[in-house]
């Protein structure tokens, strides 16, 4: 049985997506170029260009995921829900780690960083105490969390574009003479170490499920990270080897602030300083806040024990949290930064590969409620690509990498076997993707799936008012039986729609005798798809002492009891917009699930009342012309003499108990009541434009 889990708030804007990435991406800017530069040379900024190439075609992968599965957990939830639970639980394991590392990383580099102010600091006490700090920032609650993601970023991104500005006209091209004397093991190896750089971009998706308008927001701030972190790597790869000398350069931990004294003197060091223990502070931040979803949302489905589920009083996981800063003294006492760099970065590439074939799997399935808001280019090109440059370069990267992957592979699987797999039967889309060869399909992602649909809600396109506004409404105190309330709706569908009223019976009777009639609150939700139709259409069945019909399912997927039902609506939709009709089915779903909805369906005394239950409110504005009302100076216009803005549309005229479909030459009359819909702000705007003051 299905059960609704509580979700995190969605307060994340597009700012804190882009904030959150990038903040996981500079502190590879402080560190790592010096550690790059004695493997590689003066050919730095190709080696971070090259370690992009494996990594792009993950984030186009991330992005659809995000988009279609916005929920916390990230890449193991993607991996989980594709490729089932054994997958799953190694990415989920495996990126837990890599984020770790990461932050292990920034702590350590912060530690490098504070010598420019105080030499005899210790990297490792340093590390702990920003640990504890963040561990509690992150105790506090996402917000909080995330709005300090904000202000670091803008301060280090404002410090790097004062140094980039300054450093060039520093720059010396003859410390160059080295260029592209590329030594192809090295080459290889060292950009599979930068691509940990990169790992922001596999991090930020463990937020999905707290950020505002996923669709939207999510690729905006991805993309635009993407672009800027590859600008800022490439510059500063360009910039370094041509301002301090290459043995200097080879042995610094602290590249960046040793160029900034190198052209400014002692304060530019200490400015480029504060900067790097910025950035290395907003990676660690970002690190805990990320990689704790992991084990909460791994707890949530079984696989590892509940205790990580636990949410304090500002619904921050506290029990994953505590446990990722013990991991995280565990790593920081006990390796370097080089190693932890290489392992980070080879296990972060096959994670990369992972997630692209995740959206081949997702595709290939044809689950109907897999909606990504945005799809990657160049399907399944890119993913292709994307799956093989990975596995080529954690080869390259030597024995050490290889064993290090595989070892997490194995722990994982030994952990699934022993102690997951007899606790979930969850399997991935990947059984799907069987049932076309003969396999059985794993219903219950599907229904997960439009769980997520119901939340994400309508697009911008999908016409949920109109469809709703034009229903047509059936309304009976008795009824004899599902089937003759189905003949009664299909022969008036079959009056305008290009199909017999026998074959819209077949269709309704047989949907709903194999189980795919959603049933909840007192409402049932047939629906059917028509080949060639443009536009989803319903009716709407009011039976005021109720029927019952059977078999039923609740929209989600819990089963429930022979229970009546008092409102049926019959959604017709197009066979060429699966996902459309989905998203409308999901919204209905929505509207009836809430309390208040039966008792006002009970209550209604005409259609009009049964058509504003279903519509968002927000979209729609609901007019009764009379002489004393603000729109009375609208009696005995025609709908063209109107001109109604941009977005609004007069969706539907009741007249003495009829309805009238507006044209442009139809007048108003008195005691019209009309129903117009749109978006919020040009709704506001037709108010302001056309209501006059009451009397």
């Amino acid at each position: 049985m299905f059960k609704k889990q509580k979700t995190l708030k969605k307060e994340l804007t597009l700012f804190d997506i882009y904030a959150i990435t990038m903040s996981a991406i500079t502190a590879g800017i402080f560190l790592l170029p010096g550690l790059a530069y004695a493997q590689v040379g003066s050919d730095l900024a190709l080696a971070y260009l090259f370690a992009a190439i494996p990594v792009i075609p993950g984030v186009f992968s991330i992005v659809e995921l995000a988009t279609a599965m916005p929920r916390s957990g990230g890449i193991y939830y993607f991996l989980d829900r594709s490729l089932g639970s054994l997958v799953g639980i190694i990415g989920g394991f495996g990126f837990y780690v890599v984020v770790v590392l990461k932050s292990v990383i920034a702590l350590l580099g912060a530690g490098a960083y504070l010598h420019v102010f105080f030499p005899d600091a210790s990297l490792t006490i340093v590390g702990l105490v920003f640990a504890v700090v963040f561990t509690v920032i992150n105790l506090a609650g996402t917000k909080k969390s995330s709005s300090l993601q904000s202000i670091l970023v803008v301060i280090i991104l404002g410090i790097l574009m004062f140094f980039f500005s300054i450093s060039i006209f520093h720059i010396n091209p003859d410390m160059m003479k080295d260029f592209l004397e590329l030594e192809y093991t090295s080459f290889i190896s060292t950009s599979g170490m930068l691509v940990v750089g990169y790992v922001g971009f596999a991090k930020i998706a463990s937020v999905a499920e707290e950020i505002q308008q996923p669709e939207k927001n999510f690729p905006r701030g991805v993309f635009a990270a993407l672009i800027s972190t590859i600008l800022i790597y490439t510059g500063v790869g360009l910039i370094l080897p041509m301002i301090i000398s290459g043995p200097d350069l080879a042995q610094s931990l602290t590249p960046l602030s040793d160029g900034a004294t190198k052209i400014l003197g002692k304060p530019g060091g200490i400015i480029i300083g504060i900067a790097a223990l910025l950035a290395f502070s907003s990676v660690a931040n970002v690190s805990i806040m990320t990689s704790s979803r992991y084990p909460m949302v791994m707890s949530r489905d079984g696989l590892i024990p509940p205790i990580f589920l636990k949410l304090n009083k500002n619904d921050a996981p506290v029990t994953a949290i505590l446990f990722t800063f013990i991991i995280i003294i565990f790593f920081l006492v006990g390796f370097k930064p080089i190693a932890i760099a290489k392992l980070a970065g080879s296990f972060q590439l096959l994670i990369f590969a992972l997630v692209n074939l995740a959206v081949i799997v997702m595709r290939e399935s044809n689950i109907p409620s897999y909606d990504p808001g945005y799809k990657s280019p160049l399907y399944p090109y890119m993913q292709i690509a994307g799956i093989l440059l990975p596995i080529w370069f954690i080869h390259e990267m030597g024995i050490f990498s290889v064993l290090f992957t595989l070892s997490i592979i194995a722990f994982s699987a030994i952990w699934y076997f022993y102690y997951a797999r007899k606790r979930v039967v969850r399997r991935g889309a990947i059984y799907h993707y069987m049932a076309l060869l003969g396999e059985k399909k794993y219903d219950p992602l599907e229904m997960e799936l439009r769980g997520i649909l119901r939340e994400k809600g309508l697009r911008k396109e999908d016409p949920y008012d109109p469809m709703i506004s034009r229903g047509h409404v059936i309304d009976h105190l008795n009824a004899g039986s599902f089937e003759e309330i189905v003949v009664e709706v299909a022969n008036f569908l079959a009056s305008f729609l290009h199909i017999s009223k026998s074959e819209i019976v077949d269709k309704y009777i047989h949907g709903t005798r194999s189980g795919a009639t959603a049933v909840s609150n007192g409402a049932a939700l047939p629906h059917i798809h028509i080949p060639g139709i443009q536009e989803p259409e319903i009716v709407l069945v009011r039976i005021r002492n109720g029927i019952v019909i059977e078999p039923a399912i609740e929209f989600w997927g819990k089963e429930i009891g022979m229970k009546p039902v008092y409102a049926i609506f019959f959604l017709v939709g197009s066979e060429d917009n699966p996902k459309r009709h989905l998203r409308i089915l999901a919204q209905i779903a929505e509207r009836i699930e809430r309390d208040s909805f039966l008792p006002d369906w009970l209550k209604a005394t005409e259609p009009s009342e049964l058509r504003r239950i279903l519509l968002r409110r927000d979209n729609v504005l609901f007019i009764h012309l009379t002489t004393e009302s603000a729109y009375s100076h609208l009696i005995g216009k025609t709908v063209m003499e109107i001109q109604f803005p941009h977005d609004v549309l007069l969706a539907m005229i009741e007249r003495n108990l009829s309805v009238v479909i507006p044209k442009g030459d139809t007048a108003l009359m008195k005691d019209d009541n009309l129903t117009i819909i749109g978006d919020p702000t040009s709704l506001l705007k037709f108010q302001k434009q056309f209501r006059r003051r009451e009397r």
